[in-house]
């Protein structure tokens, strides 16, 4: 025969050598990996990482929470301590206001007495001054009296005239002394109201660093108002800022239970991500496994099939020497009888049906 066809190891036909010549070199099983197998992996790579990433992120929003939770207690704790400082300064700053206030009424009442002293001394020198007019009315009627009368109360006049001159340094000075402490008054009351304005300067600083710590701390921003308002208001008031600090510190240990919970998130994140990359690994040995299985059965078959092509040779080898002996045996007698004799082995049954039949059996 002049040609025939060998099956491939993969399955598929493919050439086989002629006859007469060498076999060619059959090419090695070079077949990918399947399509399924590195969607799955590819699938399975993509999820480890979204998994890492995730895992990633629940660690860094758990810092945060947790340097959060620690900024909220330490601006707290300042808060607790400005509103301490706060409460202190506004009861020293009571304290001096009623006793300024104590001092204000004390000096109301002694400026209202020397007025009431002034007023006395006023009536009695409008009485003065009217026993005066009596007395130089009494004067006039002396002479027309007589003359000793008249001396009598001239001098009586004189006497009173000197008292009542006494009487009027002593009410000048009075309202010397009264103007005096009027104006002492005057410059103490401007004292305590400049003070007073520095006070409530002071208090509008206080209130805008609360402010201040309002807009920074916007978890305690009721607190941080009530806590404002405490400086101005009464006991009732400081007692809700209490009450603010106490939610400001739920607010703060819900918002440690918060974290809490998403570090357990985390916790469970990365077992779910450690029992991913058990699984992961579990596949990936199992792969290799089946890596290793397919190269042994590929080993296999090309060693089967190395063996196939040696026997197809020998035939072949066994066939050229047998065409070989043919053509060098002599030619019988009588042409008739030569193409007689190369139909028989032509023919079905004859030498090379049966040729062609032992190559393929050997393949």
């Amino acid at each position: 025969m002049s040609e025939d066809t060998t099956v491939d190891v993969n399955g598929g036909p493919a050439p086989s050598a002629p006859a007469g010549g060498s076999a060619e070199p059959v090419r090695e099983d070079s077949r990918p990996r399947p399509r399924h197998e590195d969607r799955a992996v590819q699938e399975l790579t993509e999820r480890l990482e979204r998994l890492t990433r995730h895992a990633q992120e629940i660690e860094t929003r758990t810092s945060q929470f947790q340097r959060e939770a620690s900024t909220g207690a330490a601006l707290i704790a300042e808060l607790e301590a400005t509103l301490r400082a706060q409460d202190q300064a506004r009861v020293q700053l009571l304290a001096a206001m009623e006793k300024e206030a104590q001092e204000i009424k004390r000096w109301r009442g002694e400026a209202a007495a020397q007025k009431e002293r002034a007023q006395r001394l006023e009536d009695r020198l409008a009485q003065r001054e009217q026993t005066i007019g009596e007395l130089e009315r009494l004067r006039e009627e002396s002479h027309k009296t007589s003359v000793q009368e008249a001396a009598r109360r001239e001098a009586e006049a004189q006497r009173l005239v000197e008292e009542l001159r006494g009487t009027a340094a002593e009410r000048d000075r009075i309202r010397t002394e009264a103007r005096t402490a009027q104006e002492a008054a005057d410059a103490e009351r401007s004292s305590l109201r400049s003070e007073l304005q520095q006070a409530r300067s002071e208090v509008e600083a206080l209130r805008a660093s609360l402010n201040a710590a309002r807009e920074e701390i916007t978890t305690v921003r009721a607190e941080a108002r009530t806590a404002a308002e405490s400086a101005r208001e009464s006991a009732e008031a400081r007692r809700q800022a209490e009450k603010s600090l106490a939610q400001a510190r739920q607010a703060a240990a819900q918002d440690a239970e918060r974290a809490a919970a998403a570090e357990s998130a985390a916790e469970q994140a990365s077992v779910q991500l450690a029992a991913e990359k058990q699984r992961l690994y579990a596949y990936w040995e199992e792969e290799s496994k089946l890596s290793s299985q397919r190269s042994a059965a590929h080993a296999a078959k090309e060693a089967e099939r190395q063996r196939i092509m040696a026997e197809a040779q020998a035939v072949a080898a066994k066939a050229e020497e047998i065409l070989a002996s043919m053509s060098e045996s002599p030619a019988p007698s009588g042409g008739e009888e030569g193409r007689k004799d190369e139909a028989s082995r032509r023919e079905p049954g004859g030498l090379w049906d049966r040729l062609g039949k032992a190559f393929k059996d050997k393949e």
